[in-house]
């Protein structure tokens, strides 16, 4: 990835969206540990992001499977969906929690929390290792949406 501004958006249900955004500076630390951290890109991307859906359930006490949605191509009609997404079933992020948890590298509110996997703040970053966008939907019942 080019040192460059990259973004994630994130939409609320209740429609306020946010943005993170890194830096040209930023983005060549990033570029560091991304490209040291993870040897397989795409299959850490999954992982990490799986791995995240997994812990919001446990952290909810909420033992439904996770959702992860693959690309698919049909053969009927000669099309890529390239749609891929996880779904958990978690609190969600309140608005205070994605700007100063989510949006920084190394913050994490998964610290001394041993069930967990995570717990580094930076896997849910992982997709800026494929892409310069991405987005995340969520919901907080603190934020009551």
């Amino acid at each position: 990835m080019e040192s460059s501004n990259i973004k994630s958006s994130s939409k609320f249900s209740n429609g306020i969206n946010f943005e993170m955004a890194i830096n040209s500076e930023q983005s060549k630390s990033f570029d560091i540990i991304s490209n040291r951290l993870y040897v397989q890109k795409e299959k850490s991307i999954i992982r990490e992001l799986i791995s995240n859906g997994i812990d919001a359930s446990k952290e909810a006490n909420v033992n439904d499977a996770i959702i992860v949605k693959f690309p698919t191509f049909s053969n009927l009609n000669n099309r890529l969906d390239n749609e891929f997404y996880i779904q958990d079933f978690g609190i969600g992020m309140s608005h205070e929690t994605f700007e100063n948890v989510y949006c920084s590298y190394f913050r994490t509110t998964k610290e001394n929390k041993p069930n967990l996997i995570g717990c580094y703040g930076v896997g849910g970053k992982t997709p800026f290792i494929y892409t310069d966008s991405y987005k995340i939907e969520t919901t907080s019942p603190i934020d009551n949406i």
